[in-house]
């Protein structure tokens, strides 16, 4: 009997798993505070130094918002913006350099990556503005006419709040006591770096214990509580979704030069593979948003174990491992109701159990489990490895055939990619419609 939200088992006449038509027909639907909180849970795992900093630049920035009397609406905003502010940094590297400082030697790369990546992704693209100058003092965000005053004071909201965490961490490393953000740090670069009235209403809730106790760990993840700030109701099609995986995807992939392209080379093989077998548009849609989100977990793994160029130790293969489950984990509030998370989660699941990280065998994969593992192995063959150079086309074919006879490969799916290699060979390189 299938697990609670898994799928029936069903089979066409050639003995090939297909999906019942009821669950062909689901909707594809996102609630943005989820994802946003997804993305925001994906980044923070970034800088394993300091956990949580995003998600407490949008507690601290959520606070300011409610104590100046912001609607619920800029509130929201408030929130949203402290979640993805650091979204265009991929690395520890990266984030450590930018947590040393109150004022940062180089902070417009994060900033402008960032930006960019938000400014195409639909459901978020107002927040690309923000991004882009959350590092920019007030003084200078003052002469920016063309940006709305209201846009001007959430940029410089967010901004506090980044860098008074930085300060907060970094004394606490010391042994130091919160006050001492306040004395000593954070008042001398009010109406300079800061609008003297953020500061000012920072230090006014600096002065309570509850500011604090909503920081940790236990707390910082459901603090929007405290501020009775209503569910974001609102739902999205599937345009809105796509740009919404296509921004996780570019994240995930930014984080090593030997993995770019490799999420957006999935998503493409996924929802190919998936017509040509016969799925209708909602599930090619789930298809080719796990595709893209699949390696989400990722996020966890430092770069030196990605980019690592020789065998991985015992504890660094477990790490790795790892990143499919926690995939599952992060997608799985987001994308409640469609076969999303478990897709995403399987792509290393193999038909004779040799898989993680649930060791599931056949009867327990579906069409698009499958799928999702065809595409992912077919992609990373055609890439360069830190380990390995790319297979050529006829090691591809060669190696993804050996796998089904293994029974690791669905061999259809298998036979779909010999088929018709050079096409699906360059939907996984990114070269279709290239001239």
């Amino acid at each position: 009997m299938p697990m609670q939200g898994e799928m029936d088992i069903h089979f066409d006449t050639q003995g090939r798993q297909t999906l019942p038509r009821a669950q062909q027909r689901s909707g594809l639907r996102f609630d943005l505070s989820q994802a946003v909180t997804a993305l925001s849970s994906s980044l923070d795992l970034i800088g394993q130094q300091h956990v949580y900093h995003m998600r407490r630049v949008a507690v601290m920035a959520l606070a300011m918002a409610h104590e100046m009397n912001w609607n619920s609406e800029r509130k929201r905003d408030a929130m949203y913006a402290g979640l993805v502010h650091d979204c265009g940094i991929s690395s520890e590297r990266e984030f450590n350099d930018l947590s040393v400082a109150v004022e940062c030697a180089n902070p417009h790369p994060h900033c402008e990556r960032g930006a960019a990546y938000l400014a195409e992704c639909l459901p978020l693209s107002r927040f690309a503005p923000i991004v882009a100058h959350h590092h920019t003092s007030w003084k200078a965000l003052c002469r920016m006419e063309e940006m709305p005053s209201e846009t001007r004071l959430l940029t410089n909201l967010v901004q506090l709040a980044d860098r008074a965490d930085v300060m907060h961490h970094s004394m606490h490393l010391k042994g130091r006591n919160e006050w001492e953000i306040i004395g000593r740090e954070l008042a001398p670069y009010a109406d300079r770096l800061f609008n003297k009235e953020l500061v000012e209403c920072f230090r006014g809730l600096a002065e309570t214990d509850a500011f604090w106790l909503r920081l940790l760990p236990e707390y910082v993840e459901t603090v929007h509580y405290d501020f009775d700030l209503p569910d974001d109701q609102s739902s999205h099609g599937f345009e809105e979704t796509r740009s919404l995986a296509n921004l996780f995807a570019r994240i995930v992939d930014a984080k090593s030069t030997f993995t770019g392209e490799h999420s957006l080379g999935v998503g493409r093989l996924s929802v190919s593979l998936a017509q040509r077998s016969g799925l209708g548009e909602e599930l090619c849609n789930q298809l080719e948003i796990a595709g893209l989100l699949h390696d989400i977990g990722k996020m966890r793994v430092p770069i030196e174990v990605i980019d690592k160029p020789g065998s991985f130790s015992p504890d660094e293969r477990r790490l790795i491992r790892r990143h499919s489950y926690d995939s599952f984990r992060i997608l799985a509030p987001v994308f409640q109701g469609t076969h999303i998370p478990r897709w995403a989660s399987q792509h290393h699941e193999r038909l004779n159990g040799s898989g993680y990280p649930f060791g599931l065998k056949a009867d327990d994969l579906d069409l698009g489990a499958r799928i999702i593992a065809v595409a992912d192995v077919l992609q990373a063959l055609a890439q360069t490895r830190p380990y390995r150079p790319a297979f050529s086309r006829p090691e591809i074919i060669k190696t993804m055939k050996a796998m089904a006879d293994r029974d690791e490969l669905d061999f259809g799916l298998v036979c779909f990619v010999a088929e018709d290699f050079e096409t699906l060979y360059a939907q996984a390189i990114g070269a279709e419609g290239k001239g």
